[in-house]
C-alpha cells in the first residue's frame, strides 16, 4: 500500500489467531494454554511472512534476539523482488488458512491489494 521496498518487522500481536486456531488431530497440543499460544504466534507470523511472498516480497523470519532474553525474538524481513511463483505462495497461505480455520487481520487490511489473488 505504501509502496515500501524492504520492510523489517518485529511481529506484536500474534494472540489474535488464539481463539481462532482449531484443528483436532492437533487437540493433544492445543489444549495446554502455552502450547496453543506458541501454535498461534508461529501460525501468525508464518501467515505475515506468507501474504508479503504473495505481494511479491522476498521474505523470511529471523530470530533476532537470543532467546534467553525474550521468547518474542523474531524478525520478519521483506524486500520487494520481481513477483515469483506467486500461485504457489497463494496456494500455501490458502492451505494454511483454510486447514487452521483462521482468519488473519493482515489479510483482512490488505484486502485490497489481495483481492486479485485471493478471489
Amino acid at each position: 500500500r505504501w509502496g515500501s521496498t524492504t520492510i523489517l518487522a518485529a511481529p506484536c500481536c500474534q494472540h489474535e489467531l488464539r481463539s481462532q486456531v482449531a484443528l483436532p488431530a492437533f487437540s493433544p497440543v492445543l489444549q495446554h494454554g502455552i502450547l496453543k499460544q506458541r501454535t498461534a504466534e508461529i501460525l501468525t507470523d508464518a501467515c505475515r511472512a506468507q501474504i508479503l511472498r504473495i505481494l511479491a516480497y522476498r521474505t523470511d523470519v529471523v530470530e533476532f534476539i537470543d532467546s534467553k532474553h525474550t521468547p518474542k525474538n523474531l524478525l520478519i524481513r521483506a524486500k520487494k523482488s520481481a513477483p515469483s511463483n506467486t500461485q504457489k505462495h497463494v496456494d500455501e497461505y490458502l492451505t494454511l488458512r483454510n486447514q487452521w480455520h483462521i482468519e488473519p487481520s493482515l489479510e483482512k487490511f490488505l484486502k485490497e491489494e489481495l483481492s486479485p489473488f485471493l478471489t
